[in-house]
């Protein structure tokens, strides 16, 4: 398979509707999708005894994802085969969710 030009969409809350619209509009042919997220970094550490090292890693994973906010949302779609949609390539959901806590504390993008 030949290597596709990935094309970054930035989406913030002016956009996040139109955004939103074109991915709506290829869903149905690119039903495959891979996310990606960004905490602001570690803050916790678990205390314990842990049955490995990827025991430990995979709780301060988790304590981190429990106490921090989320940043960003990458998410990109493919089809049955892998290839990336020509229009919408790669999108990023940067700083929506803290963006809208900060701004509309009833949106449903609250937690």
């Amino acid at each position: 398979m030949v290597a596709q030009e990935v094309k970054i969409h930035e989406v913030w809350c002016s956009n996040l509707e139109e955004e939103f619209v074109k991915i709506r509009s290829i869903i149905d042919s690119y039903p495959y999708v891979a996310m990606d997220t960004e905490f602001p970094g570690v803050v916790a550490t678990p205390i314990g005894q842990f049955r490995s090292k990827e025991d430990f890693n995979y709780q301060q994973l988790l304590c981190n994802v429990n106490v921090l906010k989320l940043i960003q949302v990458g998410i990109t779609l493919m089809d049955h085969e892998g290839r990336l949609p020509p229009t919408m390539t790669s999108g990023s959901l940067t700083s929506i969710l803290v963006l809208e806590m900060i701004y509309i504390p009833q949106s449903p993008l609250s937690y």
